[in-house]
């Protein structure tokens, strides 16, 4: 008996039983349509990170405030209060431009974030205040599209000036050049300077609602801070990010009096670490749902050898009667290990339809967030869903189609 005989009997056998095999075939296409979100719509979602982390720019080392790792009581209190570290200071920023001690840095900014109720006659927007300083244009990927970033001069002078973001601009001054033009937020006018270029989104923030305004004088006019959440660091040269860092890391211990380095209260961080970072956590995710995806497969498998094993019973007679003309033990197993085969690699193709369809659905629904997310198919995850298909079908299959082949005929018979 050749293949094509054999696999022409399982199909015919799968149609007769066809409210099993629907059955059968579901854990395997929910198992192998996991498999192909979780490689394609994960490779989808490292690029989108991996992007926006390209907007700080590449050659950036960053600094950000921590709770100091201890483990006694009062940290603990500290940590649920939702208090703010507060003792990074505009002025250690400042002392980071001293060529003589960190040469190796060309330039630097601060970074402090708010929100605020931004108005323009009657209408109003809710925009993320950004609070920085005029390096950050220079160091940052984001472009100007009307007017200009603020001065260094503007900033030490406390002038209430402001950049907004593009999509401030469009909800206030629809079809109208919001330059020179002054809104009001935090009880105070601000002139606007500039508009930034569209930027879409980060993290599921519209950035487009973001609006720059000088550190100093916010926090001189405003807040009465002098403390920020980060510093953005720009080096001279790529190769120095690990040696900036350390130097970085010495200094601030020896600013706020810090011995060990558990008590630590900032972090600093080169682009190198923050993308092995994003790989490690999106790695632990793609971990957990392959492990589910893993689950479901086995669930699927063992329903295969079910449905075989049933099979195997309900058609006792049938192979008796086959043994019995002529047919040999490797023409039983080789029937049904195609049946299982069948049906997996079935699963297999329907899982990868599927799983094709949901990461097309994930993309538009991404994009219509406001991400940048660019629908692709994994090669690898479509050949992965298939190998892994068949070596379901061969696994799951061999025990059932051997108890087949094995079968005494006149004993088979008997069970007409």
């Amino acid at each position: 008996m050749n293949l094509s005989y054999s696999i022409q009997l399982a199909v015919n056998n799968l149609k007769r039983q066809k409210t099993r095999t629907i059955l059968t075939l579901l854990g395997i296409i929910i198992g192998i349509s996991t498999i192909i979100v979780i490689l394609s719509a994960g490779g989808g979602l490292k690029k989108i990170i991996l992007s926006q982390l390209g907007t700080w720019g590449s050659d950036t080392v960053f600094v950000e405030i921590t709770v100091p790792d201890t483990s006694d009581v009062s940290a603990a209190i500290y940590r649920s209060s939702g208090f703010t570290v507060t003792t990074l200071k505009t002025d250690e920023m400042e002392a980071l431009k001293d060529k003589y001690r960190f040469p190796e840095i060309k330039n630097v900014y601060a970074l402090q974030f708010g929100q605020a109720l931004i108005s323009y006659g009657s209408e109003e927007v809710t925009g993320n205040i950004i609070q920085t300083n005029p390096s950050f244009i220079e160091i940052d990927s984001s472009e100007v599209e009307y007017g200009r970033f603020f001065t260094e001069d503007e900033e030490r002078g406390l002038k209430k000036v402001i950049v907004i973001g593009n999509g401030i601009a469009e909800k206030l001054f629809p079809g109208e050049d919001p330059v020179s033009k002054s809104i009001k937020f935090d009880n105070l006018k601000w002139e606007i300077v500039g508009v930034l270029e569209e930027r879409g989104a980060m993290m599921g923030v519209d950035m487009n609602k973001w609006s720059y305004v000088p550190l100093e004088t916010y926090q001189k006019l405003v807040s009465g801070q002098d403390f920020v959440t980060n510093f953005v660091i720009q080096l001279e040269n790529l190769e120095s990010a690990n040696q900036v860092k350390q130097q970085v890391t010495d200094y601030l211990r020896e600013e706020h009096g810090i011995e060990d380095s558990k008590d630590d209260d900032f972090m600093v961080m080169t682009m190198d670490e923050a993308m092995e970072m994003v790989d490690t956590v999106l790695g632990g995710i793609n971990l957990l749902l392959g492990a589910i995806a893993g689950i479901s497969l086995l669930v699927g498998g063992i329903g295969i050898m079910n449905i075989m094993l049933v099979s195997v019973t309900e058609r006792t007679p049938e192979i008796g009667l086959r043994k019995s003309i002529g047919a040999t033990n490797n023409n039983i197993l080789c029937q049904f290990m195609c049946e299982a085969i069948v049906v997996t690699l079935l699963g297999g193709i329907l899982g990868i339809v599927i799983g094709t369809g949901l990461t097309w659905l994930m993309a538009i629904g991404a994009n219509y967030a406001g991400f940048e997310w660019e629908f692709s198919i994994s090669v690898q995850a479509i050949l992965l869903g298939l190998a892994m298909a068949f070596s379901f079908g061969l696994t799951f299959g061999l025990y059932p189609a051997w108890k087949a082949s094995k079968l005494d005929p006149i004993e088979a018979m008997r069970k007409e």
